[in-house]
């Protein structure tokens, strides 16, 4: 069957669980809705990119959470987990981490949750996480591929290729915004590009969670959902992994930074 996936999730303290998982089918099925009739089967997933003070996904499948209305099951060794309900389909819920380099860059590790401490410089963070069997995603971020720092996600980028890491587009990337031309140099390289809504930790936010997502159109095989998974991200042709979903506007994402500022 086909996946739908947000690939870059945060869980916050104030956010409602139950109401977050709620509003990952209420998107995901409307995106799948506008998609066709052959895509309402697709697997539901997410992937969280927690920073180092978080432990949610932990939390979640040491069952530190009571979830009204659904049932976690740990499923593929410990780094996936399967939220059922009477409600909605399956979701998958797969461990990921993010650091915040010393050079006010950002690098993911999905499918693992290895704490790599902030301020590690990026090129030690990328090798940690490699050797913990991450699969490794650079997600774009306001203002932070520009300049100085733009070169070195390019330096980073000439010696990657194809099945090494991903590129990760936020829906906090507004709508309108031009791509970045590390994306193109990215593809030129058989980089491929992975989608997420990268939600703010203010309440209400957790309403996002789905709304921006990456459909893949294959065929994935649940009997081992983490390296299906890898294997999807790490070997499937960038066309078949298809934005779906919207970015937020200029005025969202100002407005939602404008609240985080306030905070």
């Amino acid at each position: 069957m086909p996946l739908i996936l947000d690939s870059h999730v945060h869980i916050y303290k104030n956010y409602d669980l139950s109401r977050l998982l709620a509003s990952v089918h209420k998107n995901f099925t409307h995106i799948l809705t506008q998609i066709g009739p052959s895509a309402m089967g697709a697997t539901r997933a997410i992937i969280l990119t927690e920073r180092e003070q978080c432990s949610f996904f932990r939390s979640l499948a040491d069952r530190h959470f009571a979830l009204s209305g659904f049932e976690l099951c740990p499923l593929d060794g410990s780094q996936c987990l399967s939220v059922t309900s009477s409600k909605y389909p399956p979701l998958l819920v797969f461990s990921g981490r993010q650091v915040a380099c010393a050079e006010r860059l950002e690098a993911h590790a999905l499918l693992v949750d290895v704490i790599v401490p902030d301020g590690t410089p990026i090129s030690e963070a990328r090798t940690r996480y490699l050797e913990a069997g991450a699969v490794l995603s650079y997600p774009w971020a306001l203002g932070k591929w520009l300049g100085e720092r733009r070169e070195i996600m390019l330096r980073l980028l000439e010696q990657e290729g194809r099945g090494s890491c991903l590129i990760s587009d936020p829906a906090l990337r507004p709508s309108g915004y031009p791509t970045p031309g590390l994306y193109d140099i990215a593809a030129e390289r058989g980089i491929s590009c992975i989608y997420g809504t990268d939600p703010l930790p203010i309440a209400g936010e957790e309403e996002r969670i789905g709304a921006y997502a990456t459909f893949y159109g294959g065929s994935f095989d649940q009997t081992h959902p983490s390296a299906e998974m890898r294997r999807v991200l790490l070997t499937s042709p960038a066309s078949e992994l298809v934005r779906v979903g919207r970015r937020l506007g200029v005025l969202g994402c100002l407005r939602r930074m404008g609240q985080l500022r306030l905070r």
